[in-house]
């Protein structure tokens, strides 16, 4: 019973860090999760599973509520697998997904991974990810890829 008292209090300590992490980012001029998105056009060509080219995007996709808003549902959403937080492994998964032309996300994939539950995580929540304003170049809906990092922090 002590071990899952202590446990849980990881877990909850661990979300309410990342929380603050994320709701201190999203105002700040360093924020990784801000700061390190990106977001560039897939060609009309490529599909789910072609090969994809990139050209600059016009119009950014945009989250419901905006970036604020993602840190929010991303704190919320997460959950600090257990077997991380008894080994105290933390750190930042960085996750890239396409953002569709309805504004659905797909292809989610860890492109730097921490620890496999920790990326799970990651990826789950990602794929639970509302519809987005899709991204626009020449004024026509485009598939968008975005790159987003998700910090997991133990204290």
């Amino acid at each position: 019973m002590t071990l899952i008292l202590r446990t849980m209090k990881r877990i909850v300590t661990g979300l309410f860090l990342t929380v603050t992490a994320a709701v201190c980012a999203a105002g700040s001029a360093n924020a990784q999760s801000v700061s390190t998105e990106k977001q560039v056009a897939v060609s009309e060509a490529a599909d789910q599973t072609s090969p994809v080219s990139f050209v600059t995007v016009e119009q950014k996709a945009v989250f419901p509520g905006g970036e604020a808003e993602l840190m929010k549902f991303i704190a919320q959403n997460l959950v600090y697998p257990a077997d991380a937080a008894d080994a105290q492994i933390g750190g930042k998964v960085v996750v890239s997904f396409v953002i569709e032309k309805d504004g659905s996300v797909s292809n989610v994939k860890v492109v730097k991974s921490v620890y496999p539950s920790l990326d799970a995580e990651a990826v789950r929540v990602v794929r639970k990810l509302p519809r987005w304003t899709p991204g626009r170049n020449n004024g026509a809906p485009v598939r968008v890829v975005y790159t987003l990092p998700i910090s997991f922090k133990l204290h």
